[in-house]
């Protein structure tokens, strides 16, 4: 007889895991499966261009009515920056719990971050394609995105201290 204990996922790995499913499906991001990896590793396709001209072509960023173009950048930002404030609520919210930080949720932070940062690398890479288009758009589009950036760089705060706190609780249980 093998008994099996299986932690159920937190709130905050679950919200995570989900930002980086739906990113993926979205095509704000290539797909980090395991499968992914391993063929981006093995024939070099993991380049972050590549990601990022994906994006483009999703949003037909050079072909698409500007305003169209515009409407769905600014949704998918707007989008991600709803996501990310959930996702650093979360992460707060276990920090200032007496609820013990595992790995699965430090790691799942993390991945979340990667795809935040792969985010607005895209998105970043449309504001460009669409600049080139009309120039006025521009002012618009670094405005949603700066947003997300205060989002990222709290997440990447917010990332430390849950890896801190997690090593301190290992080695308390160690």
């Amino acid at each position: 007889m093998t008994a099996s204990i299986v932690r159920p996922k937190s709130d905050l790995q679950q919200t995570a895991e989900a930002f980086s499913d739906d990113a993926a499906d979205a095509g704000w991001v290539q797909s980090r499966d395991a499968v992914s990896f391993i063929t981006n590793s093995l024939f070099g396709n993991n380049d972050d261009e590549s990601a990022a001209a994906d994006y483009v072509e999703v949003i037909q960023a050079n072909s698409a009515p500007v305003a169209d173009v515009q409407s769905r950048l600014q949704a998918d930002t707007e989008q991600t920056l709803i996501a990310l404030t959930e996702i650093n609520a979360q992460a707060n919210a276990l920090l200032s719990s007496e609820n013990e930080i595992v790995r699965g949720d430090v790691s799942s932070f993390e991945d979340a971050l990667i795809t935040a940062r792969d985010c607005r690398r895209s998105f970043n890479h449309a504001a460009d394609a669409l600049a080139e288009r009309d120039a006025t758009v521009t002012v618009e589009t670094e405005i949603a995105l700066s947003g997300l950036d205060e989002q990222i760089d709290r997440m990447s705060g917010l990332a430390d201290q849950l890896v801190e706190r997690w090593r301190n609780e290992d080695v308390a249980t160690s």
